[in-house]
């Protein structure tokens, strides 16, 4: 990925931005980046991808790179615009919640992480839904910068009853691994294949 940043100064210069969590929470960065390389190695080149809670765009950038296109989504208006200024190029595009809803495309693949969780998760994933392909194939966690606090048995089935497959994977530290029970570690889920209503 170095030479890949390298190459990308070159063309854009050398005004790349990245928060300041990089170097004061480096394990919760790690953490993201193994989820985001999970993903764009399970996602392949099924390009665009959406992302949501995109921040600071990171995360968008590895998926457009592994994956052929990535459209970041991003609520907060100042992370927007850095990650705008920050990722630029043809494969990479960002906007929000908003800009979404009006977009009519339906989206193949879907990527969300966030170090928070949804204040209604089940709300958050109908009002979702609709934007995407039947087909769809989505990597989802959520509560990345604390331990799971026995929520994930909750979010697997809320995904469960929207999607016709749904994998649960553990995260430890850089390390991603089948989940053989949902325990107090963060959970990644590989869903696929919306139910339709």
């Amino acid at each position: 990925m170095n030479q890949s940043l390298d190459a990308y100064e070159s063309q854009y210069g050398d005004g790349l931005v990245f928060p300041q969590e990089f170097v004061t929470q480096p394990r919760a960065f790690l953490r993201l980046a193994a989820c985001f390389k999970f993903a764009s190695k399970m996602l392949g080149e099924t390009h665009p991808v959406l992302h949501l809670a995109a921040g600071h765009g990171f995360g968008s950038w590895i998926l457009a790179q592994e994956c052929g296109a990535c459209h970041g989504v991003e609520d907060d208006a100042a992370l927007c615009a850095q990650a705008q200024a920050t990722w630029r190029g043809d494969t990479i595009s960002f906007g929000n919640l908003a800009a979404l809803a009006r977009d009519p495309r339906l989206w193949p693949a879907l990527v969300w992480f966030d170090h928070t969780r949804p204040d209604s998760l089940g709300a958050s994933l109908d009002a979702l839904c609709p934007k995407l392909d039947p087909m769809v194939t989505a990597l989802l966690a959520w509560d990345l910068a604390t331990e799971n606090d026995g929520c994930a048995a909750e979010q697997a089935g809320l995904l469960a009853i929207r999607f016709k497959k749904v994998f649960a994977f553990v995260i430890d530290g850089a390390v991603i691994r089948p989940a053989q029970s949902l325990d107090s570690r963060p959970t990644l889920f590989l869903a696929a294949g919306l139910r339709l209503r």
